[in-house]
C-alpha cells in the first residue's frame, strides 16, 4: 500500500499495483505502464488526481466517488470503467475501449488535437461536460450515444465550429433538471422533447 496525502508523486517506470493506492489532496503521475488488476485506487479528496500517460492495463477497483483520472499521454486507450471525474488532456487521440460512465465532470483539453474518440460506444455523464478544443469529443459514429444522467443541473461548454458528422445521438431526460445552460458558438446542439424544440 502507498499513500500520497498531498503534493505529488511521479513514477517514471511501470506501476504494478497489487495493494491500495491512496490519493488525498495530491497527484500521482504514472508516466510508465500502469497495471492495477489486483489492486484498489482510493481517492480520499475531491482534488485527488491520478494522471496516466502510458499504457493502462487495469485500474483494479477504482474509487468513483472522489478525485479525477487524467489521461495525458499522446495516444491512449481509455479503459471501460466508472469514473468520478474524467479528464482528457494533451494533444492526441484517446480512444474509448467501451462504454464510459462519469459520475462527475468530463473535461477534454483545450490543446488543439486533444480528443476523446467514443467510437461506437456509450458515454454517460452525470456532471458538467467541458470540451476544450474543436472536435475534442468525437461522437461521429452512428452508434455513439451521449447521455446526460445527472440529478442536478448540468452545463455543456464547447468552443463551437466543430466538424459534425451525422448519426450521433444525444439524449437527456429534461424532466429531471430545472434549467440547462448550453454554451456553443455557434450553437449546433438542438434538443427536442415530445416533438417540441427546446431553446
Amino acid at each position: 500500500d502507498i499513500t500520497v496525502s498531498s503534493g505529488s508523486l511521479t513514477v517514471s517506470g511501470a506501476i504494478d499495483n497489487n495493494g491500495t493506492l491512496n490519493i488525498g489532496n495530491g497527484t500521482v503521475y504514472a508516466d510508465g505502464a500502469f497495471d492495477g488488476t489486483s489492486g484498489t485506487i482510493d481517492m480520499t479528496d475531491a482534488n485527488a488526481n491520478l494522471a496516466v500517460s502510458s499504457t493502462v492495463t487495469s485500474f483494479g477497483t477504482l474509487d468513483a466517488a472522489e478525485g479525477t483520472v487524467t489521461f495525458d499521454g499522446s495516444t491512449q486507450n481509455v479503459l471501460v470503467d466508472t469514473y468520478n471525474n474524467l479528464s482528457i488532456s494533451s494533444a492526441g487521440v484517446k480512444t474509448a475501449l467501451g462504454n464510459l460512465a462519469v459520475n462527475g465532470n468530463l473535461i477534454t483539453g483545450s490543446t488543439n488535437g486533444s480528443r476523446l474518440d467514443m467510437g461506437t460506444n456509450q458515454l454517460n455523464v452525470a456532471g458538467d461536460l467541458t470540451v476544450g478544443a474543436q472536435n475534442g469529443l468525437d461522437l461521429t459514429d452512428a452508434s455513439a450515444l451521449l447521455t446526460f444522467n445527472g440529478t442536478v443541473d448540468q452545463t455543456i461548454t464547447h468552443p463551437g465550429n466543430a466538424t459534425v458528422a451525422g448519426g450521433a445521438t444525444v439524449s437527456e431526460g429534461f424532466e429531471s433538471a430545472t434549467s440547462w445552460t448550453i454554451t456553443d458558438t455557434p450553437s449546433q446542439w438542438d434538443f427536442e422533447q415530445s416533438g417540441v424544440p427546446v431553446t
